[in-house]
């Protein structure tokens, strides 16, 4: 029961940093750091200044031709239910039976992609749920091993962003819960060998 309970309390310890790098490099680099510019273009000349103008009048435009192209693409190819329903037709009429409309097996398709973004949220209810399984019913281990089991793979899929260093609370959590379960499975196998002897 106390390594249950400390399971669950390391998720107060630190998982994840917030943004893309150290909160404690970035102050760093930010009081040395000097604004530098990169290039300075001095023109004396007004035909090169307009025809510097027109070339960026250009190049913006077929910039974003081009860029609105590949968000209404990149848009679909993100929706894994519409890629199934266009290659399959039969399955178009239980995911997408309308345009722009899903239904509740097409959203929990989709969900399935973003699952190590809330891996973490579900490891966490997995572990109340088997704690509260413990008090109502403790023989119920196989029950409670299997949440525990599935608890400690979504903390090991869990991502919550594409770049993040975990730090030491992430690796205490995993300890915890993966000693939990090795306890959880112990108790399961002593239980079985002693109503085997029993019989």
């Amino acid at each position: 029961m106390r390594l249950h309970f400390a399971a669950i309390f390391c998720f107060l310890l630190l998982f994840f940093y917030t943004g893309c790098e150290k909160k404690a490099e970035v102050a760093e680099n930010s009081d040395t750091a000097s604004v530098k510019n990169d290039t300075i273009i001095y023109l004396t000349d007004t035909t090169k200044l307009d025809s510097i103008h027109n070339d960026l009048i250009d190049n913006s435009t077929t910039n974003f031709a081009v860029d609105s192209t590949s968000q209404s693409s990149n848009g679909d190819e993100d929706d894994i239910s519409l890629e199934i329903s266009r290659k399959n037709p039969l399955l178009a009429l239980v995911l997408v039976s309308r345009p722009h409309t899903y239904s509740g097996i097409a959203l929990v398709i989709n969900c399935i992609s973003y699952i190590t973004y809330y891996s973490i949220l579900l490891s966490f209810l997995f572990l109340i749920i088997s704690l509260i399984a413990k008090y109502i019913e403790p023989n119920t281990r196989k029950i409670i091993l299997l949440l525990d089991s599935i608890a400690l793979v979504c903390l090991i899929i869990s991502r919550p962003s594409i770049w993040c260093d975990f730090l030491f609370g992430y690796w205490v959590a995993i300890g915890f819960i993966f000693t939990l379960t090795i306890c959880d499975l112990y108790i399961l196998r002593t239980i079985a060998r002693q109503s085997n002897n029993r019989q």
